[in-house]
């Protein structure tokens, strides 16, 4: 019964009050009882719409590009090169310059879990359809890396007759043009 009848200023000063302790309860009862069954259910707070007319066009570009230079060389390009992110209202941003850093990109073996991916010599990785699974524009080389076997504790390290395509870059999987 303390808890209703005592009142707590934020200068934590303990007011033995019934009277006080009640009205407070009550105003807190009063604003939980209008938010609850006015604002919630009678008015449908939650299903409120703006009425404001709102527009953006998002332009969401997936993958990289890859351009041949004058020098022989593959420049590859991705999202974080062409993609600025919108600074001001009404305006569009189109890229028409670019500046190479020196910054390279590896060349890595396919995930394993790609069947598209296991090969047995480098014409199984060429000429290959692009596939969204892929995770990049394969070069045309077949890795194939050693396999560790492990019995009775001695290690027998043996050349597989399977590998993994090599890939670099990704291509452009498609351009998603978002009104709202």
């Amino acid at each position: 019964m303390g808890y209703f009848t005592e009142y707590e200023t934020p200068k934590l000063v303990l007011i033995h009050s019934a009277k006080y302790a009640g009205l407070l309860r009550i105003i807190q009862i009063i604003i939980l009882i209008y938010s609850i069954i006015y604002l919630l259910i009678y008015k449908k707070g939650y299903q409120k719409q703006s009425t404001a007319i709102t527009s953006s066009i998002t332009l969401k570009v997936k993958g990289i590009g890859y351009v041949h230079t004058q020098e022989d060389e593959t420049i590859i390009i991705d999202v974080a090169d062409y993609i600025i992110p919108p600074s001001e209202n009404n305006a569009i941003f189109i890229m028409t310059n670019f500046i190479q850093t020196d910054q390279t990109r590896t060349k890595c073996a396919e995930m394993i879990k790609l069947k598209e991916a296991i090969c047995k010599s480098d014409t199984d990785c060429f000429n290959k359809s692009f596939t969204p699974n892929m995770n990049g524009r394969w070069t045309g080389r077949c890795l194939l890396s050693p396999q560790i076997n492990v019995v009775n504790g001695t290690t027998n390290i043996t050349k597989t007759r399977t590998g993994l395509c090599e890939y670099a870059g990704r291509h452009f999987s498609f351009i998603l043009l978002k009104l709202t």
